[in-house]
């Protein structure tokens, strides 16, 4: 799979590297034993797709755009999660990460339900005797002890 991560590095179709990453997702998720469960239509909104994590569903939003993530585009994730079950939680994946202003933002939003990773943690996943189980271990409890969404590869 890292390899497959690697050529989408060079793709230059956005739409058909968007769709490409939620696919290697959904492989990880089940290299991993997560239960995923691939993108679909609710009510209107696109679900990137779904996996099972320590007693939760976890809604996927997956980005691979060229300028980090905004503000209002965790808006919309918000709304995602907002609207299932007090258990519903969410992974915001941004390959090219997301702006000051957006994680910062998110902060004020009262209670938080996701938390974010970037291609640097997809990466790490990917390698040989790593586990993105693991890598979402240590960005949850971050999250649960911060209210900060994202905790950077580099301090994993």
């Amino acid at each position: 799979m890292l390899n497959e991560f690697n050529l989408l590095v060079v793709e230059e179709n956005s739409q058909k590297r968007g769709y490409a990453l939620e696919q290697l997702l959904k492989k990880l998720f089940e290299l991993e034993g997560l239960s995923p469960r691939g993108s679909f239509r609710n009510k209107g909104e696109q679900i990137d797709g779904s996996f099972e994590w320590q007693g939760h569903t976890i809604v996927l939003e997956a980005k691979w755009v060229s300028s980090p993530v905004s503000g209002a585009e965790f808006g919309a994730f918000i709304s995602k999660i907002s609207g299932k079950s007090a258990n519903t939680r969410g992974l915001y994946v941004s390959v090219n990460g997301y702006s000051t202003e957006a994680l910062e933002g998110l902060q004020t939003k009262g209670e938080l339900r996701f938390v974010s990773i970037d291609g640097a943690h997809l990466y790490r996943a990917l390698q040989p005797g790593q586990s993105l189980s693991a890598i979402l271990r240590l960005v949850w409890r971050h999250a649960d002890e911060t209210g900060s969404s994202y905790l950077p590869v580099s301090n994993i």
